[in-house]
């Protein structure tokens, strides 16, 4: 089948089962940041210890972008 990877929803996360290795894997809670790295090694996905996730890093501050500086008005000639 080809098939590596379990997910089991609970209320308190998702338990992520490496099928090739254990019967049960440890729980990824349901407030875990969508751009953590999490280690595809079956291996590591043991029950016994935490999910192998690294929160990412800091993100870069983004600063708005300096306006520039209005242009005066032309004077309006006279006749």
């Amino acid at each position: 089948m080809g098939l590596e990877w379990g997910y089991v929803l609970h209320d308190h996360g998702i338990e992520v089962i490496a099928l090739t290795w254990y019967g049960n894997g440890p729980i990824v809670p349901w407030d875990t940041d969508p751009l953590s790295r999490i280690s595809g090694t079956p291996s590591l996905w043991d029950s016994c210890r935490p999910a192998p996730i690294q929160a990412p890093a800091t993100p870069p501050k983004i600063t708005k972008p300096v306006a520039p500086a209005p242009v005066p008005a032309r004077a309006r000639a006279i006749r």
